[in-house]
């Protein structure tokens, strides 16, 4: 890899069609798209090229489908999908002999797919003699042998593989003039050895370096958890009121476990201030999002799947039946709420899906309750579920007909978030139908099981673009700048995370080789590198901690004290 490149040169480099910036996540390819719009529009142009900002793993994959759309008419390895994979690592230890006797199949599957991952891209040698060395590594090395043959045998890649496939290509199928990189906090071998063979190819290798705006550190001490979070949300809000304008950060360490606190937080601090610029951008951006599963529309929809399976629980039923968002008018919605009472009157809280057909059909008793639109649609659903087992693809292609007949997505109009989860309901259901490649065939039980799986492994996230606070975990923040930045909770307990060596790879090479999460050392110097960019992230960056958490004592984060101390009133 060449000398690194200052932000400035690489935008300016973007603007000839052959330079390609890559990037460690999705967020920072949207925000640097951004800075590259801005920055043309500045300098005056109307109209220009869409730069080739994208995450890693999207050109990886985009590389390989290029080359096969090249290969031979015999083509070439099959790539498989995130949840391809899944599913064969989970079939390959479920049957195996080690896999009978875990209490967690599933969760071991998936660690040894992490394991799997990790193996290419810190270049562990499957055959060393310290996969003797425990019970965990040799299971996984019978796995990983297993893996390789079945995907040999069909046909089939991991993406694992790719960045070493490619790397071994005597010449990309359509070669970049040149390959920028931006927001990596760690590069493993793997990956130095693909840039390294871009270079062999006379196609240089970049990072790009972003000028640090390092202008004032300080750390404060503040009661309690929530209390921290108002004071942020507080600051946050007395910074937009001097300057609409403004974009500020803030960071959470463990935001995932806290997301919905901060979001409640922030937004009862903010909700007044709305009227401050009612025509200014939104105001407030998690990352991390909600998965897709627990958004209402998808929610309710995935229940009504479930009916073709027979019976709901109590409380999901009772959403369902009160549900907005599939068929029948605003009077076949009411008359489902009577139902529902009607249903509770008579203590039948979990009627399978007959029961409620014939509750719906005749109202028990009750004529304004019956419903003939949910007495319908169930009919079809009995009928479905009476279907033979079938591929992902078929199953993928029926639910979608039950959902059309059930008037899904509702009668009433759609917001945007709303909208935005149904197209990712699409995505997601093409997701689940490629499972047919290496899952086959399938009851209706287990089709909707694993429907419901990747629905809610899926983040949902609203497209964000330009909102004044963007709240996201430590590694986001990689390549982005702001006017201000706050860090959250960042105690001694928080920061760095803990090290948590992956089980299935051999100890000792994990160590010697300093893969991610091995041992407490490497984990310290990684978060000291990562708190040193976050100080040089914005000219203004508090750091702050509760001195209370979860109701232990809590302490200054080591990484931060020899910042300035700040007392709470002083904001």
């Amino acid at each position: 890899m060449r000398d690194s490149l200052p932000l400035e040169a690489a935008l300016e480099a973007l603007t000839r069609p052959e330079t390609v910036l890559l990037t460690a996540n999705r967020r920072l390819a949207r925000h640097l798209r951004r800075e590259f719009d801005a920055r043309r529009e500045q300098a005056g142009e109307r109209l220009w090229e869409t730069p080739q900002i994208l995450p890693l793993g999207s050109w990886l994959s985009q590389q390989w489908d290029e080359w096969l759309d090249d290969a031979p008419p015999s083509g070439g390895p099959l790539l498989l999908t995130e949840w391809q994979e899944t599913w064969l690592w989970e079939r390959l230890v479920a049957r195996s002999r080690e896999g009978s006797e875990l209490l967690d199949p599933t969760g071991a599957a998936q660690l040894a797919r992490e394991a799997w991952t990790l193996l290419h891209q810190w270049h562990l040698p499957l055959d060393a003699p310290e996969f003797d060395h425990s019970p965990e590594s040799r299971a996984f090395r019978t796995w990983a042998l297993r893996f390789q043959q079945q995907c040999a045998q069909r046909g089939w890649e991991s993406p694992a593989l790719l960045p070493d496939r490619l790397g071994r290509l005597p010449r990309l199928p359509r070669p970049p003039e040149r390959v920028l990189l931006a927001g990596f906090d760690r590069i493993p071998p793997q990956s130095r050895q693909l840039w390294d063979a871009l270079e062999a190819q006379g196609i240089p290798v970049h990072a790009v370096s972003f000028p640090p705006q390092r202008g004032s550190v300080a750390r404060l001490a503040v009661a309690d958890e929530t209390e921290e979070m108002r004071l942020a949300a507080r600051w946050c809000r007395n910074l937009l009121e001097q300057n609409p304008g403004a974009a500020i950060g803030v960071v959470v360490p463990n935001l995932e476990a806290r997301r919905e606190r901060i979001e409640r937080m922030f937004s009862a601090v903010f909700r007044p201030a709305l009227a401050l610029s009612p025509e200014s951008r939104p105001l407030l951006h998690l990352s991390l999002g909600p998965p897709l599963a627990s958004r209402p529309v998808i929610r309710d929809l995935l229940a009504l799947l479930e009916l073709a399976a027979d019976r709901l629980p109590a409380d999901r039923l009772s959403l369902l039946l009160r549900s907005p968002f599939w068929g029948g008018d605003e009077a076949e919605g009411e008359r489902r709420a009577l139902l529902e009472a009607r249903l509770r009157d008579q203590g039948r809280f979990a009627p399978d899906r007959d029961e409620l057909r014939h509750a719906a059909a005749n109202g028990l008793g009750w004529p304004e309750a019956a419903s003939p639109a949910l007495a319908r649609a169930l009919g079809d659903l009995a009928a479905g579920g009476r279907l033979p087992a079938a591929g992902a693809a078929a199953w993928a292609e029926r639910f979608s007909q039950w959902a059309a007949a059930l008037g899904w997505p509702g009668p009433r109009g759609l917001d945007s978030a709303e909208r935005q989860a149904v197209d990712a309901w699409k995505s997601t259901l093409g997701e689940f139908a490629k499972l047919e490649l290496t899952a086959g065939s399938m009851p209706l039980a287990e089709a909707l099981a694993w429907l419901r799986r990747i629905a809610a492994s899926t983040p949902f996230q609203t497209e964000g673009s330009d909102e004044a606070v963007q709240v996201m975990g430590p590694l986001e923040t990689a390549g982005e700048r702001f006017d201000a930045l706050w860090i959250l909770g960042l105690s001694h307990a928080a920061w760095p995370a803990a090290a948590r060596p992956n089980p299935y790879l051999p100890l000792p090479l994990q160590r010697r080789l300093g893969l991610p999460r091995a041992t407490p050392e490497g984990e310290t110097a990684f978060a000291r590198d990562v708190t040193a960019r976050l100080a040089d992230s914005a000219p203004q960056v508090i750091a702050s901690h509760p001195l209370v958490e979860e109701d232990r004592p809590s302490r200054v984060n080591p990484l931060i004290t020899h910042w300035p101390a700040l007392p709470p009133e002083a904001l």
